[in-house]
């Protein structure tokens, strides 16, 4: 997977801002790799803490969980979910359209170029399971209907893959990886837009700015009207913004580049994602290993479906 040239490619694919401008942000490729750190940091928590519990399951391997995070962006376009959409619209259903992770499952199935024996990375039928964070065919699943893991084009890897759990369901493996990469843009993503003067949090900090606050809240929540049950917890997400940011955010003034504001950067996002990891846990049912969050947690890093 290191070695694949659609891992290289990412280096050109923004996350926040453009990655040639100003600061050194991240990009895709960057993201990519702290998403896999964080993955095997998960799993082998996980297996240290919750042993028997994995042993009465159907087990978590932390190579696995690695290789997925570093394989999960790589169908991804230049320009997020809008360019994915509007790809989608002009491949229309006479190819399957297109889906950033189908497309993922394609190039490491078919497009990449590991041996000129086979086509793809020869990848092990735990990773390529671990990589379907929705394991169903376009128009499968009628509450996911703008989201699938694999084109039709490669149903014989995508069958051998889901023989392994049987259930229709990510892995254990692919739940990690998903919820690495949860942890890790939400952290990161929040870096960003601090340096680039996208959001003021030295303000949002501040516990005397509670009108400009509110404003936040007010124009976050409008923004994210139609979301998911956890959006709609207006109040609970308050106190968890207010929670992570104004009780750990440790600047007082807009990002200047000062070795010591970046060195305090550092160390607030090394205290969340050390925070997240330490509070994610297991749980057996139905014979299989489920992840374990509180909601403080699942609040605090809450993605914008």
């Amino acid at each position: 997977m290191l070695y694949s040239s659609s891992l290289r490619r990412l280096a050109q694919v923004t996350q926040v801002v453009a990655a040639d401008v100003s600061h050194v942000f991240h990009n895709r490729l960057t993201h990519s790799f702290q998403v896999a750190q964080v993955g095997r940091r998960l799993a082998e928590r996980l297996l240290a803490t919750y042993a028997n519990e994995v042993a009465a399951s159907d087990g978590l391997d932390p190579d696995v969980v690695e290789a997925a995070c570093y394989a999960r962006d790589l169908g991804h376009p230049p320009f997020g979910h809008i360019a994915e959409e509007e790809l989608n619209a002009l491949a229309g259903d006479d190819i399957d359209g297109f889906e950033g992770n189908a497309q993922s499952f394609r190039i490491i199935t078919k497009l990449s170029q590991h041996s000129p024996f086979h086509k793809g990375l020869d990848l092990t039928r735990a990773t390529l399971a671990g990589i379907l964070k929705y394991p169903w065919y376009r128009g499968e699943r009628s509450e996911k209907t703008n989201k699938w893991g694999a084109y039709r084009s490669e149903a014989t890897d995508f069958e051998f893959a889901q023989q392994l759990s049987g259930t229709g369901e990510p892995t254990l493996e692919a739940k990690l990886m998903d919820w690495a990469d949860d942890i890790t843009y939400s952290v990161h993503d929040v870096d960003d837009f601090y340096r680039a003067h996208r959001i003021p949090l030295h303000l949002l900090a501040d516990r005397m700015y509670n009108q400009g606050r509110e404003v936040f809240f007010e124009a976050a929540f409008r923004r994210h009207s139609q979301k998911d049950e956890l959006w709609a917890d207006r109040q609970s997400l308050k106190e968890s913004f207010n929670e992570v940011i104004v009780g750990l955010f440790p600047l007082n003034g807009p990002y200047g580049g000062t070795w010591e504001e970046r060195a305090s950067l550092r160390q607030f996002s090394s205290q969340l994602i050390g925070r997240y990891i330490g509070e994610t846990g297991l749980q057996i049912r139905d014979g299989r290993c489920k992840l374990k969050r509180d909601d403080h947690v699942l609040r605090e890093v809450a993605p914008a479906p």
